[in-house]
This record gives structure tokens, sequence and C-alpha cells, in this order.
């Protein structure tokens, strides 16, 4: 946070503090030492006090403007009303509450230019009686959270909120023998100031309530004694205190809870009196005045000044420059009329740069500089024609809205999430559609770099959501994240950046928010509120705050992470069953894409081509079918971005591409088709957590990267393997403990791990899914030997040795054949490749490994192809590709399978390696 300039101090002679207290008799700092503050303390200037007199019911309105240093430096006073002669007290955004004869709570609102609603009052509860008596007259407060804090006669504390929309208060007993305090007053979030009377001449304690936990932060605790000399004690809140003795002198304290003291002022003093009210009978200060200052906002840096922007009922616009936007502090520079005719969507963007849809279809551009508007106020056409039509229409007016990066990103009639993007210097416009389904908003607006906040008006009164999209590496950072209900209350939503957010109410008042999208909740300021009214702009119709004037300081970053060269990667292979034949892919040593295929169905060779446009790819390949027979490629380059290739036509050898599914992921991205026939990229981020991107349609692009939700904490190896299961995809890993786990993924979700412990693995687990929805998988331990363990319904059992005498390295590749046996593919310690099998289906014995002794350097690929055939694909380090015929194992085929490793029925075909 940026610093504040100090008020300048006006030095004035004051009595010493020590022959005050003799003569009234307050000995405040009985209990605690005194030292120059490190807290420091802001307040809006004036401080509202509202004063009821003891001679008449009228109310007065006194303005402070020293709460701080506790000078005697008062504004002139005017009378604001008649009939104030029961109990009244205030809350914060300019509440006033008064107690009727007949225990009715009624409540007004001062503005800055005089009571809202014409001083009509609006009821807000009722049997609050007991709290116009003398004996509770001064056991009732409200909080800067605009919460009721009341004590019953019979000792019980009482914490109240009363809800706007429903008109129901939610109330809850917090404490007990309270009925020894004479005096209750908040001065802060929760901050519940007391006296008892009983003790040390009037002891003062301090204490805290966290009403989002229900637990107190700070028991009360005693601060100060002497303070019986006061007839009431109020807060106009940071901890400034105001006392009035029955003379009606009033004096002005501060309390530093960081430092536990009080503050001195410039005349080292801890108290000084600012006033004499003769004739008083009670005041209010108004309690959301005054805030401590702290790290609450460390988090964030502003300008000196984020400008806000009007357009007016009189056709005028008007700039209003925030100077505590980070903090939520009413506090404006003066007001300027700044030009007419902005009644149409405006927006602002970075640089100074202010953005006017026409209804013709026109996008204009203007640019205020710190003393005006750039090119004599005339505007730049950038962009024109039917993208910039329609939001002048009320249904689509606030779903356009622009970032820090003067990105615009726009909900259309389609309902889809474009980011439009233009180059200054081609004079051109980009488009990248990113989500479908926001039509189910009615407002979207940014609040920092690619950061959306999006509003669904039918749900819990308006809820606010937020999105935040890296456009650099194509993730959706956050996605979704509910950021509160209730938000119909706001004619329109706009932000300066960094998250805060200002409110347009109908009634033209704004108010300030800030959200923490770490914690997932709304950051309460140094007053301790959570929203603070900042201003009433009369007959404001639309409202916008340049986004670039407040920035996080420490964003959410993606750092890509380190890969290595290519070298001996693993191939994918699948069975296009549109073509009848095998596909293959994998990345060369040269850093290079290949697509193989079958020449025709069964062939016994493989033709390749390289896809062309990029040669710097590492890691696994990953090579899905789309529905409609078109083939997607998809690899990872050693930059970590992936990228992905989609054949022009069925069966073909022309590719497009290749196109940036970039990521920044830690592993090579998986590519499989789901039941819905849409294909989804599965890849793991640096921090073990996995991630996915899923095509629109059919025959579509893919979304930005998600990350999967989760329950609990997990984290995720490079080395996984994805197995479609029904609706669902069986994500088949290794855990942190190098245990293997699997997680079901549904709809962006991820269930619970089901682990199959007492095994340590190496490698990629593979596994394979029955018509039962349970998994089978298969590892390699840490003594090199291959295990496997089908899940029960009850979890997984215990792990089976298949290894026989043969010890293994690397990945295996496992299958579940047309017979139900399942089948695996190994790459052998000795070099060699492997094929082996259950005995029969659902076995835990195992037939003897067969090889036709070809060396690998790669891990195998084992798939099926139709009816029974069967294929091994791998290379070795000799320039030459393997695709073994491994026809399918059966039942019948016991009897050969165990006689020895030779007498196996292995067809190979052997062929030149294109990337050698």
């Amino acid at each position: 946070m940026r610093e504040k300039a100090r008020p300048s101090l006006r030095r004035m002679a004051w009595s010493a503090l020590a022959a005050v207290l003799a003569a009234t008799g307050i000995q405040v700092m009985a209990t605690v030492n005194v030292a120059s503050a490190v807290q420091t303390t802001q307040c809006t200037t004036p401080v509202n006090i509202f004063v009821g007199m003891s001679a008449d019911p009228g109310l007065t309105l006194r303005k402070h403007k020293e709460p701080i240093q506790g000078y005697n430096d008062w504004a002139p006073e005017q009378g604001v009303g008649w009939g104030w002669d029961n109990r009244f007290f205030t809350g914060p955004s300019g509440y006033v509450y008064f107690i009727d004869t007949d225990g009715s709570l009624n409540r007004h609102q001062w503005t800055p230019t005089g009571w809202a609603n014409n001083g009509v009052s609006v009821r807000a509860g009722t049997g609050f009686a007991e709290w116009n008596s003398a004996a509770s007259r001064y056991r009732i407060t409200v909080d800067t959270n605009n919460h009721f804090y009341y004590v019953s006669p019979n000792g019980e504390l009482t914490w109240g909120a009363y809800d706007e929309a429903t008109k129901v208060w939610t109330k809850r007993v917090i404490a007990t023998g309270w009925n020894k305090y004479n005096q209750v007053f908040a001065a802060g979030d929760g901050v519940i100031w007391t006296r008892d009377a009983s003790i040390d001449n009037g002891a003062l304690l301090r204490s805290q309530y966290d009403y989002r936990t229900q637990t107190w932060t700070q028991q009360p605790t005693k601060v100060g004694a002497g303070w019986n000399g006061f007839k009431q004690i109020a807060s106009p809140g940071g901890d400034v205190i105001y006392g009035m003795n029955p003379g009606g002198e009033l004096w002005a304290y501060r309390w530093l809870p960081a430092e536990n003291q009080w503050a001195l002022n410039s005349l080292m003093h801890t108290g000084e009196k600012v006033s004499n009210w003769t004739g008083t009978d009670e005041f209010a200060p108004a309690v959301d005045s005054c805030r401590l200052t702290g790290n609450f906002a460390a988090d964030v840096q502003c300008s000196p000044e984020a400008n806000v922007w009007g357009h007016f009922s009189n056709n005028a616009f008007r700039l209003k420059p925030h100077t505590e936007p980070e903090t939520g502090y009413s506090a404006f520079n003066t007001d300027r009329h700044i030009g007419n005719g902005w009644n149409m969507r405006f927006m602002a963007g970075n640089n100074g740069y202010k953005y006017l849809i026409l209804p013709e279809g026109k996008l204009n551009r203007h640019q205020w500089t710190s003393t005006g508007w750039a090119n004599g106020g005339i505007s730049t056409e950038i962009g024109s024609g039917d993208a910039w039509k329609g939001w002048d229409n009320a249904a689509y007016h606030f779903r356009i809205t622009v970032d820090t990066n003067n990105d615009f990103y726009a909900v259309p009639a389609s309902g889809n999430l474009e980011r439009r993007v233009y180059d200054d210097l081609a004079k051109t416009w980009q488009t990248e559609v990113l989500d479908s389904g926001w039509g189910k908003y009615d407002q979207v607006f940014a609040a920092g770099n690619g950061v959306l906040y999006a509003r669904d008006r039918n749900v819990g009164d308006g809820t606010l959501y937020r999105y935040h999209y890296d456009s650099k590496n194509r993730r959706w950072l956050d996605y979704g994240t509910e950021a509160g209900v209730g938000w119909n209350f706001y004619k329109q939503m706009v932000s300066p950046g960094a998250d805060i957010i200002y409110g347009l109410e109908f009634g033209y008042g704004v108010q300030w928010y800030r959200f923490d999208p770490a914690a997932k909740q709304y950051v309460a300021n140094a007053e301790g509120v959570t929203r603070k009214y900042l201003m009433w702009w009369e007959n404001a119709q639309e409202i916008t705050a340049d986004i670039d004037a407040c920035k996080l300081t420490n964003p959410v970053t993606v750092t890509p992470p380190a890969t290595t060269a290519p070298h001996n990667e693993k191939a994918q292979m699948i069975y296009n069953s549109a073509a009848q034949r095998l596909e293959v892919g994998f990345v060369g040593d040269n850093g290079i894409l290949y697509r193989g295929y079958q020449g025709s169905a069964g062939s016994e060779s493989i033709e390749f081509q390289a896809l062309s446009g990029f040669q710097n790819f590492t890691g696994r390949a990953a090579l899905a079918s789309r529905q409609d027979g078109k083939l997607v490629a998809l690899g990872r380059g050693t930059d970590s971005q992936s990228r992905t290739y989609t054949q022009a036509t069925a069966g073909g050898t022309t590719w497009t591409g290749p196109t940036d599914l970039k990521g920044a992921m830690a592993s090579s991205p998986i590519l499989v088709r789901g039941s819905n026939n849409l294909l989804t990229a599965f890849a793991v981020d640096s921090a073990g957590q996995l991630w996915f991107a899923e095509q629109f349609d059919a025959a579509g692009a893919f979304k930005p990267w998600r990350k999967a939700t989760n329950t609990g904490t997990y984290t995720m190896s490079e080395d996984f393997s994805v197995v479609p299961n029904g609706s669902s995809f069986d994500i088949v890993y290794r855990s942190a403990s190098n245990a293997v786990a699997v997680k079901k993924f549904t709809n962006g979700a991820l269930a619970p791990a089901r682990v199959a412990s007492g095994l340590t693995v190496g490698g990629i687990p593979a596994g394979v899914t029955f018509a039962d929805g349970l998994v089978q998988v298969v590892a390699r331990g840490a003594d090199n030997k291959l295990y496997t363990q089908k899940e029960t319904a009850s979890g997984f059992a215990g792990w089976t040795d298949i290894s026989g005498t043969q010890t293994f390295a690397g990945s295996p590749s496992a299958l579940l054949n047309v017979h139900g046996i399942v089948e695996v593919a190994a790459r052998g310690s000795d070099g060699n490749m492997y094929r082996g099998g259950q005995t029969v289906p659902g076995a835990t014995t195992w037939r003897n490994w067969h090889t036709n002794f070809d060396t690998a350097a790669t891990d195998p690929m084992l798939a099926a192809a139709g009816g029974t055939e069967q294929r091994v694909f791998f290379r070795d380090n000799n320039g030459n590709y393997y695709l073994w015929q491994v026809p399918a194992y059966s039942s019948t085929t016991l009897r050969s399978a165990q006689a020895s490793k030779q007498d196996e029925p292995i067809k190979v075909i052997k062929g030149n390696d294109p990337s050698r």
C-alpha cells in the first residue's frame, strides 16, 4: 500500500494531562504503560457525531475535524432533526438507529447531503424497549459490520444481524455474565468496549468477537481504570474513544491494540478535552469513521488516485478520483465535469483508455491523461461491425468488459465467453472463444489481469462468481469461485483492479468491497468492515473505474517448469475405427511429432509423416480420434506448452496446426475420448495437481485448461495414465509416497483417492477398467518386478507378483482383451521386449513371459485393433521400429503360452524409424 500524506498538526496550548486527570478523577493509564505508538489511525474527516440535548428533543450534528490528535477543532454544527429524546446510536454507512417508546427499532440513513428517503425511517425490529431504560440505555451498540451487540438484564450478550433482503434477524447468545457492565460500545469489526463500574473506579475492558468463526479473538481485557467519571463513552471506530462527563466535557482517547497501549498525541498526552457540551443528553459518533492502519492492504498497491467515471441523467460525464481504493476509506478528490454524451456502454481500460460502444456498432477509444483528454478529445475508431452491435440492449449491456491488458471479454447472444484482443500496429482484432454457458450471467466485469466477476441474478438473489484467465498459458487460474450472494442489490458493479469492487446501488450509493481469492472471502479493511459505504453520487446512471488503478503486489503467476530434451519417448497407439487401422504418434529425438498409420486394415507395416510447424516437442505424444473420424495429435514442447494438430479430412495426410493448447504443465498431456464423444486432454502441473482441457463440441476447439476440483489434498506425479470408465475417467498415478492411487474424474471433479498401498513403484502405472467399473492396475515395483491387483467393492486387497523369473525396466502397457483377459507388454531389464497375460479371465495366475528377443529403447504401447488383432509398438536404438502382431490371449491358448519364451505366437514387423 502506498504511503499516505499525514494531515498537518495544529499546535495549540493544552493543560497538562496530570492536572486534567486530577480534576476529573479519571485515571486512564492505571494498568498499561505509555509509549509512542507504532500503529496509526485514519479517519474520515470530519467525524460526524449526532448529539441529543437534554433541554429539548432536538438532534444536532457536530463534526470533529481532529479525532486522531484529539484537538478542539470543529466544523459548524447543524440541526438535523426533532424528537430524538429516546435512545439512539449509529451503525456504518450513515445509519442512525432510534428506539421508539413501543420498543421498535427504527433506522434512518444520513448522506452527505442530508437524510435519505426524505428522513422517513425504516422499521428494522421490535422488542427493544428494555434499552430505553436508564439501566440498559448504554448496553446496546452496533459495530462496523452493522451487527448488533446488546446485554439483556439477565447478563446475556446477544449478537444480532439483520438481513436486508429477507427482513429477518439472525441472533445468538455469545456470552453471559455481562450484566456487570453498565456501558457497552463498539469500536470496529466486532471490537466491543465495556465498563465495569464496580471495580477500579470504573474499569475499561476491550474484547473482540469474530462472527465468521463465532469465536472470541479477545476476551474482555482490562486496559484502564477511573472511567466512572464519564456519563457516556462511545467510539467512531478504530479504537478512538470519546468520553463525556456529566458536565458535558468531551474527551478523546485512542487505543493501539497491536502495541497494547494508549496512543500519544503531538503533545505527548493520551487524552484531551475536545469540547464542552453543556446540556448534552447523549451522543453517537458514526462508528465507521475511523480505522486502524495495518497490513490489511499490504498485498495491494494502488495509484494515488483511482479514477471513477460516471454518466448522469443530465447527460453529463463526470470524474471523481478515489484516493483510498485499497482500504475502502471514503476519501475523494474534487468531482469534475469532463464531458457529455457518454450515455451508452462505456468502459475504462489501461493507460488512460476509455472505450465507448456506439449503438450502430462502432467501438471508439479516447485517452485521458493526467491533465485532460489526449488528441483534443477526438476519439479513434478501433472496431466496427456485428461484434460491436447489441451492447445497448439491456440484456447484454453489462456483459462486456476490459481488463488491465486492454483485452475485451464479451458474452454476446450466443452465451459464449469471448476474449477479443486488438493489435494496435496491425489495426486488427483476434477473437478467441474461451467458454460456453455464460448466458446465465447478466453482468461480467474485469477486476485485474484476466480476472472476471460474473453475476447470476437468478441464484441467491444475485450470486457473484470469480474467474481468472491466464492468457499466456491458457489456464483458468480460478473458475467459478462463489464470491457472495445478494448482489442484485446493485445496478452495476465495476473494479479499479486488485479484486476491489465498487457496487452502484439503484439509489445512487456506491459501496466498496475487496475479495481475497486465496482465502475465498472478502477482506475486512482497517475498520474491520468488508463492505464500506463510499459516497452518494446523485443521478449516476452508469459508472466505470480505471481498471489499472490497483494491482496485487503478489499476483498468482505460472512459472513454466523446466523440461528435458526428447530421448526415446513413449509412443501412443490407438485403433482408428473410422479408418479401421492402427494409428501411432510419437516424439522423435529430433523434437518432431510423428504420425504413423497402417496402410490398410491389418497391414504389416506403418507409413509415417512428420507434422510440421514446430520442432521442439518432448515427452509422450498423445493421439485420439474425434467422433467425425479426424485424428488429433497432441505434444508438449520444450517450453512446457502443448500444441495440437488436427486432420483436415478423416484418414488424410493433411493436418492443420500446430494450434496452441499451452498449459505450462509439468507432465506430457494425455488425450482421451469420453462417452460424450468429446476429447479431453489431461496433464499435471508443477504442484502435482491434475488439469484438463475439454473440447467445446465433438468437432471443435479446446477450451482453456482448468484445474480439477478436489476435496482435501493430494499430490499426483507426472507419471499417470487415464482410462475411460463409462461417463467418467479413472486417473491411475503415483502418489507423493510412490504408491499407486486411482482417482475418478467426473465432470471436472476428482473423487477421493483409492490407494493400492503396500508397494513402492516407479514409472507410469497402467490400468484397465471392467464392466463393473472396477480397475485393475499394473505397476513396476522398486525391485523391478511387475505387480498387479484388481480392486474389489471394498478397495484394493493386495498385490500379486506376476514377474516370474523376469525383471523389468520402464513402464508397462496393459489392456483388457476381447476375451476378458488382462494383457501386459513391458520392457525387460535385459533390454528385450516381453508380453504376458492372465491364464484365464480374472485369474491371479500369470502366463510365462514371451519375447522375440527384440531389443527396445522405448517403453511399449499395446493396443487392440479389430477382432482379435493386437499390436505392440516400440523402437530400438538402431533406427528401427517394431510392430509386433500378438493375437489376443484366450483360455484355449493357455497350453502353448505356458511352454517357453519362444513358443509365443508373435509376428514381428520391423521397419525404419523415421526420426533416426
